[in-house]
């Protein structure tokens, strides 16, 4: 073996021993080391009738953020990426924010919006606010992916298309089913997040498998249930994730952007250009404005000042973990995604799935793996450090950078 497929194996080891690992050590603690009583709480779990309710819970919340940011982000896809819709830019922009704002801050603002009594606010805390906030998160997921694939399309069947029918026809018989794979993606990806997503059910008292996981694990100091709870959440992204193997991933694989002369032709909305920007900035206003005006409007420069006193060591902390996390991740994801392309290794298929896999796992087991795996005296100096943070950013987004990488 070379020195480069050397550099390449050692970097898909890393990332199965500080991804992979934790999640096999769950299992295997919860099953073998606990002996009998391991599977007594598997058994408990499967028997009780709060398994059912999390899961309705679970399954609730996933399937209706996917159907809705799908019915609102396919046709603003369209809109922001092939129409002439007046500041189209501006409102990609704008969509894109809630994307990468933390979903409990989110949460946080609409309930200072809705305020802490009244109707508007028992509506709230429930299932209507986690679909409200995690739908407003993950609708850029499906709008810019949207607009990714329809890059994919070739401009000329559109154009034979157009021929014999107008761009409703086009859309309907063309466009979409050609970039109906990547759809389905965008659909899986968004329900897996929103499926995995703690902070805002917690936040707002609705019971999910990932906040019971979380709450076994550090209320109660119950790992072996902590361990059952996490089981659904492992088993749900696995299956989903194989799904996507056999029936997707071929099919999205050949979506690659086209050059063509002249670029796709624009989608003109003539008379209804006017009402489409109306309706695309109404959900625009509502959806990201609203919730961040009113942030805005409750920060004073003596509530900055305070924040800054207070949290500023943190905020420093933040920064420079961040910073080094995405150094070591795009490090990592080169290299892996080199592998990946090149194929340079013959188990390059596993280290993309591996990647991916936990990306879309839920946090909460990829941090109860870690604290599983390296709680102990002798990795103290991987548990009490803030190297047992970056082994959960490079588990957690490795995929993202190493996607990047093979698309580049």
């Amino acid at each position: 073996m070379n020195a480069r497929n050397i550099l390449l194996a050692s970097a898909a080891l890393a990332l199965a021993g500080i991804g992979l690992a934790p999640v096999l050590v769950i299992l295997a603690k919860s099953l073998l080391f606990e002996g009998p009583a391991g599977l007594s709480y598997y058994q408990r779990m499967w028997e009780s009738h709060r398994v059912w309710t999390l899961l309705g819970h679970s399954a609730a919340v996933s399937g209706l953020t996917t159907l809705l940011t799908l019915a609102a982000g396919l046709p603003l896809g369209i809109l922001l990426g092939r129409s002439d819709l007046p500041l189209r830019r501006v409102l990609t922009a704008l969509f894109t924010i809630p994307l990468l704002v933390p979903p409990y801050i989110l949460a946080v603002l609409w309930f200072n919006i809705l305020g802490r009594q009244g109707l508007a606010a028992a509506w709230y805390f429930g299932l209507p606010g986690c679909v409200l906030v995690l739908w407003s998160v993950f609708l850029p997921v499906v709008i810019l992916l949207v607009m990714i694939f329809l890059k994919t399309v070739n401009p000329r069947l559109e154009e034979a298309a157009r021929l014999t029918t107008g761009w409703p026809g086009v859309l309907r018989g063309v466009t979409v089913p050609l970039i109906f794979p990547g759809v389905l993606l965008a659909a899986l990806l968004v329900f897996l997040l929103s499926f995995g997503e703690f902070g805002v059910p917690m936040y707002l008292r609705y019971g999910v498998f990932p906040v019971e996981a979380f709450t076994q694990f550090s209320a109660f100091l119950d790992f072996g249930a902590a361990a059952a709870a996490t089981l659904p959440l492992v088993m749900v992204t696995f299956g989903a994730l194989a799904l996507e193997r056999v029936f997707l991933r071929d099919r999205t694989y050949i979506l690659r952007p086209i050059a063509a002369a002249g670029g796709p032709a624009v989608l003109a909305l003539g008379k209804a250009r006017w009402w489409a920007f109306g309706l695309a900035g109404t959900l625009c206003l509502v959806s990201v404005v609203l919730p961040f005006a009113a942030l805005l409007g409750s920060v004073s420069p003596a509530s900055m000042r305070e924040a800054l006193a207070r949290a500023g060591d943190s905020l420093v902390r933040s920064l420079c973990y961040a910073a080094l996390g995405a150094t070591l991740l795009a490090v990592l994801g080169f290299l892996l995604g080199y592998l990946i392309h090149n194929r340079a290794l013959r188990f390059w298929r596993s280290v993309d799935s591996i990647a991916v896999f936990l990306f879309a796992l839920p946090s909460t087991v990829i941090g109860i793996g870690l604290m599983a795996m390296w709680n102990h005296p002798a990795t103290g100096f991987v548990y009490g450090t803030p190297l047992i943070l970056l082994f959960g950013y490079l588990a957690q987004y490795a995929a993202l950078t190493s996607r990047i990488t093979v698309s580049a």
